[in-house]
């Protein structure tokens, strides 16, 4: 599935090791280095039946991750034809079955948990799509619709009725099935609607209307908060800071009354969070410990809090569509709602309110120069230190505002070795903001500083 970002296969020669595999899966496999290519390039008279053997094949040979790798990663998927229904709900019922005797944080499960919706009408289609079209009316200026309410309730009623499907198929008739990764992630892409809803009542003067929206909106988060089994629900771990703040924002935004984050500015750590900590997998657990991030905290994935509650010149820089730092995103929220205790919610506040928050940015970015020998890495360190007078002697870093460029001239203090293996990275330490990003790309390109550096996000895990 592209949109996931999930294209890790391996070799061809990997792929069809299998004792059962069809006879067309295993020829693709062994003449083809690029697998994936070769289905999507097929054409639909050919391609139904290469993926009805290659599901055959992902559900004959349990334990073959990079066969639902395959699967996962390819366009969606239907074996249906102009003159054959074929038999999608079928494959997907048996991939669902396969997953039921599985621990949900496996490596198995979470394959065949994206290859079991990555169907032609699923995911994509019913999920991810409709969000990417809305952000993309938002910096088109072209409206999805003239009825915003009743898109937002339409495109609510139809994910709502996809997670469900998602939820009785996987569970079948066990009374202990894990459960999906998709329901959950769904219920932002809910919650984000419901708060259009929100935005929408009050841009036409309906504040009471406004509130019961956000309420409702809230009620859906904490519920969802309540229910959820973490240990038996793939990735859920990662949901367990976005639902508490977002139900916590909406929750105020229905309520009235003074917004108080202090829970979530005082986040604990995800090792030391009794509600995830058993359920972080073993694998990522020893990752954090092993790059010494115990006190790790997980970050809060923001897409879009209000819809359309910015003029319409802002409204698509509000899509921020990234990971922000739990603590630090909630401090803000509750400082920028302070001014609005007890306040009536109109399209105006909502606006203050949205071009507040909105003015946040990430603090998780440094600049990565090099990766050397370890035995080099001295007199290259020496090197790049000799040369970041380029930088800061330059007439772009002269125009930028003087808070920015001691943010900046102490980043780029901080540089230092940092092992990789046989090699070390000179880099410096993380801070930098988005705005400090932007504009040291645009002095590195300006001053022709070569090789280029790259920026970095610190890791999520």
């Amino acid at each position: 599935m592209r949109a996931l970002g999930i294209l890790v296969l391996v070799s061809s020669a990997t792929l069809a090791h299998g004792q059962n595999m069809p006879d067309s899966i295993q020829k693709l496999l062994k003449n083809s280095d690029d697998p994936l290519a070769a289905i999507d390039a097929m054409d639909n008279r050919q391609r139904p039946a290469a993926i009805r053997d290659l599901a055959r094949a992902v559900i004959d040979n349990p334990g073959n991750l990079e066969l639902a790798q395959l699967m996962c990663a390819i366009q969606p998927w239907t074996t249906k034809t102009d003159t054959d229904a074929g038999k999608d709900d079928a494959i997907q019922a048996a991939l669902w079955k396969r997953m039921r005797g599985l621990n949900a944080q496996s490596e198995e499960f979470r394959w065949l948990d994206c290859a079991s919706v990555n169907r032609t009408g699923g995911y994509m289609e019913v999920s991810v799509n409709p969000l990417y079209n809305l952000r993309q009316s938002a910096c088109t200026a072209i409206p999805v619709t003239d009825d915003w309410d009743g898109f937002y309730a339409n495109l609510i009623g139809s994910i709502t009725g996809y997670n469900d499907a998602i939820t009785r198929g996987l569970a079948g008739d066990a009374t202990d099935a894990p459960h999906s990764y998709y329901p959950t992630r769904n219920i932002l892409r809910t919650a984000l609607l419901g708060a259009g809803r929100g935005v929408t009542a009050a841009k036409s003067g309906r504040s009471d209307l406004a509130r019961t929206y956000f309420a409702d909106t809230a009620k859906e988060l904490k519920a969802h908060l309540e229910a959820i089994d973490y240990a038996n629900t793939r990735n859920s771990w990662v949901f367990h800071s976005d639902l508490t703040l977002y139900a916590t924002f909406y929750g105020w935004l229905g309520t009235g009354g003074t917004l108080d984050m202090s829970a979530l500015i005082n986040w604990p750590s995800a090792l030391d969070d009794a509600d995830i900590s058993d359920a972080i997998p073993a694998a990522t657990r020893a990752q954090i410990e092993q790059d010494g991030a115990t006190d790790y905290v997980d970050p809060v994935y923001l897409e879009r809090l209000l819809p359309r509650a910015a003029p319409k010149d802002q409204e698509c820089s509000q899509w921020r569509r990234r990971s922000y730092d739990t603590r630090a995103l909630a401090k803000v929220m509750q400082d920028c709602a302070a001014p609005y205790a007890n306040i009536e919610v109109s399209y105006a506040m909502l606006t203050e309110l949205d071009q507040c928050i909105g003015a946040f940015e990430a603090a998780d970015w440094r600049v990565q120069f090099s990766s050397v020998p370890k035995g080099g890495g001295a007199s290259e360190l020496s090197r790049i230190k000799s040369s970041l007078s380029a930088i800061v002697g330059s007439s772009q870093f002269a125009a930028l505002p003087k808070a920015e460029q001691d943010s900046i001239r102490a980043n780029l203090e901080t540089l230092h070795l940092e092992a990789a293996g046989s090699y070390a990275r000179i880099v410096t330490d993380h801070g930098l903001t988005t705005s400090d990003r932007t504009a040291l790309e645009r002095i590195f390109d300006a001053i022709g500083l070569a090789p280029r550096p790259m920026m970095a996000r610190q890791k999520i895990y």
